[in-house]
């Protein structure tokens, strides 16, 4: 599942939750359990909320790697080219480790790009975190009601 599907799928299981806490409310049997509930309600809409801003927010970096695919197709036409031009496998060797440099600066672009995900990633953890922290204090609330 993509983040954003994820994220919207939390959306829809708060406005459920929150719509299932408001029928509660009012259902014969749970009067006494209705300030409660509507708060719960409230809650989960605002759940729903905080989650739908983390969609707008969540930007997962993507990284085109066309342009390092075409870099690497010239750096090898090129070493291929020089090396059968050249003598001296020295200079030979010496443009092959170039283009190890190159490479090795695309696989860091790369890397940074994941790095990037990473953080994006975390982000939206925390935000769970707090979510899941929010559930429990509902669930010692309704316990409450309940003694």
């Amino acid at each position: 599942m993509k983040p954003h599907q994820m994220l919207a799928s939390a959306v829809q299981l708060e406005k459920d939750i929150a719509a299932f806490y408001e029928r509660l409310s009012n259902a014969a049997g749970f009067e006494k359990f209705q300030n409660i509930f509507m708060k719960l309600s409230e809650h989960s809409h605002l759940h729903a909320d905080k989650i739908g801003g983390l969609i707008e927010d969540f930007n997962v970096p993507e990284l085109d790697l066309s342009p390092m695919q075409e870099l690497q197709k010239i750096v090898k036409q090129r070493i291929i080219q020089h090396l059968n031009n050249e003598s001296d496998v020295t200079v030979g060797c010496q443009k092959l480790a170039d283009a190890e440099d190159i490479l090795g600066k695309i696989y860091l672009t790369i890397s940074a790009n994941y790095e990037k995900v990473a953080r994006s990633y975390q982000k939206a953890s925390n935000q769970f975190k707090k979510l899941a922290q929010d559930e429990q204090q509902h669930r010692d609330q309704l316990l409450a009601e309940i003694d």
